[in-house]
């Protein structure tokens, strides 16, 4: 069965998330385009496809609600259903999607058109980047971020068994831009 996302229900003039909870919202992007996926997989690179486990730990971590962003069929495979504190961007199209991100404190996920869009608007992005050498990717999408201090990156191999380390630096991130409160 398919996850149907109740912010369909929102005119689009007025797509905020709606949240009980007042908390940080996060914008969270596992996924990555069919065509970019294949072709990583085709040059035996590190896939934009993230493990359920960042979602997982940071709604286990922080307190904070989450916009999931994906496709249909991205989302469908997580197997997640919206609750109080999460809700899916998973639109037929994107644009619908992506006017979600203006309304994030913080972005974590994939090198994806969501992290672009945070980034653009100066949202703290923290990007989990396949660890390989793609000169127009980070000069045009990566670098420019990480210089201006809007964007962290985790640069993986493999994106499994580097949760721990890539969660780590994720949340340090989000503590440092301000996002969620520092630990004593």
């Amino acid at each position: 069965m398919s996850a149907v996302p109740v912010l369909l229900a929102l005119t689009v003039s007025t797509r905020e998330p709606p949240f009980a909870l007042s908390r940080p919202l996060i914008g969270v992007h596992l996924g990555g385009s069919r065509l970019s996926i294949d072709e990583q997989k085709k040059r035996g690179l590190p896939t934009k496809d993230l493990p359920a486990g960042i979602l997982q730990r940071l709604r286990s971590t922080i307190e904070c609600n989450v916009v999931l962003f994906g496709t249909q069929l991205e989302i469908d495979t997580l197997g997640v259903v919206e609750d109080a504190t999460l809700k899916l961007a998973c639109f037929p199209e994107v644009i619908d999607s992506l006017a979600l991100a203006p309304h994030c404190h913080a972005f974590v996920g994939s090198d994806s058109a969501v992290k672009t869009m945070t980034s653009m608007l100066k949202i703290p992005s923290i990007v989990w980047l396949g660890d390989y050498t793609d000169p127009f990717r980070d000069r045009a999408f990566i670098e420019p971020y990480v210089r201006a201090g809007v964007m962290k990156v985790f640069r993986y191999r493999d994106a499994s068994k580097e949760l721990d380390e890539g969660m780590r630096l994720a949340l340090a991130a989000l503590r440092e831009f301000g996002v969620v409160p520092m630990t004593p």
